[in-house]
């Protein structure tokens, strides 16, 4: 039988146990688009692999595809964006992130594009403490995906949008990150904003978000 080995640059989506020492790992690399991989033996109190393959860290992994999986075989945590991890309210914040990525993007589905505006919303939510960069990334991803425009937000009849919060919504999707950490808004204007923008998500999933968001 022959093996392919590869190496990239992916952050971690997801994990899953598998068996009894092992992890499934979901992660969005740049060079292969979004893969599931095997981490044997991470679940050891001795595995050196632990700390670099936490959830929303941005490492290089080794891999060897083998029987139609990825094997971890080496991992280097390059950026862990512990500040955003620091506390329950950001963490949230960050799993929110992780998951709808992981639910909107295709399975080995390569876009460069994709992996450095997920790496770009990591490196500025460790940084900043505005909640609109959240809603504008989800934004932001459903119309790189192509689910979304503004037109279809505003006409759909099942959507109650007040017109403060849809001139919020088209604020974030024309700003760049940088201005939308600058901007103040009113907390009831990006929960309510969060809201349409996570029905509307679940809308074209077809499945729940499981996350959670903390605001306070």
């Amino acid at each position: 039988m022959r093996s392919n080995y590869s190496s990239s640059k992916a952050i971690i989506l997801k994990r899953i146990n598998y068996k009894d020492a092992d992890k499934i790992i979901t992660m969005y690399t740049k060079d292969l688009g979004k893969i599931s991989t095997i981490a044997k033996g991470i679940r050891k109190v001795t595995s050196r692999k632990r700390s670099h393959l936490e959830l929303l860290n941005l490492v290089e992994v080794y891999l060897v595809e083998s029987h139609d999986w990825y094997i971890i075989t080496q991992a280097q945590a390059i950026k862990s964006f512990s500040k955003l991890k620091d506390n329950l309210l950001t963490t949230s914040w960050g799993y929110y992130i992780a998951e709808i990525f992981e639910k909107i993007t295709s399975e080995s589905e390569k876009n460069s594009k994709l992996f450095e505006f997920l790496e770009k919303t990591l490196e500025v939510l460790n940084t900043s403490k505005n909640f609109s960069i959240v809603n504008a990334f989800n934004l932001k991803l459903l119309r790189m995906s192509g689910f979304y425009s503004i037109q279809e937000i505003s006409s759909n009849k099942l959507i109650n949008i007040d017109d403060d919060v849809l001139k919020y919504l088209k604020s974030i999707e024309l700003k760049r990150y940088d201005e939308i950490a600058h901007t103040e808004t009113s907390l009831e204007i990006i929960q309510e904003a969060h809201l349409i923008l996570k029905d509307y998500t679940e809308s074209i999933l077809e499945r729940p978000i499981k996350t959670v968001i903390n605001f306070n």
